[in-house]
């Protein structure tokens, strides 16, 4: 099983002051929010922001592709809105 995980072109990691590796903090939006803790941030020319979970982890924070959730930076500040 794949650890959870952003996909991030260099301009975007740019951008949100993300480098490889970085843990991240993810939440979801809704009316029961879920908080996904030391999500690994991957950087790469063929990326574009998109976040990557598992399976029973998403269906139990009861997301669908195309969900926004929003990504925390390291320091807690909420940085950018995704699409997952």
């Amino acid at each position: 099983m794949a650890k959870n995980h952003v996909h991030l072109s260099p301009e975007e990691a740019s951008r949100l002051q993300v480098e490889q590796g970085d843990g991240l903090i993810v939440q979801t939006l809704g009316e029961r929010p879920v908080i996904f803790a030391d999500v690994v941030a991957r950087i790469h020319e063929h990326f574009s922001l998109d976040l990557h979970l598992d399976t029973d982890e998403a269906n139990a924070a009861q997301l669908r592709t195309g969900d926004v959730v929003r990504l925390i930076g390291k320091n807690g500040c909420i940085t950018e809105a995704l699409r997952g």
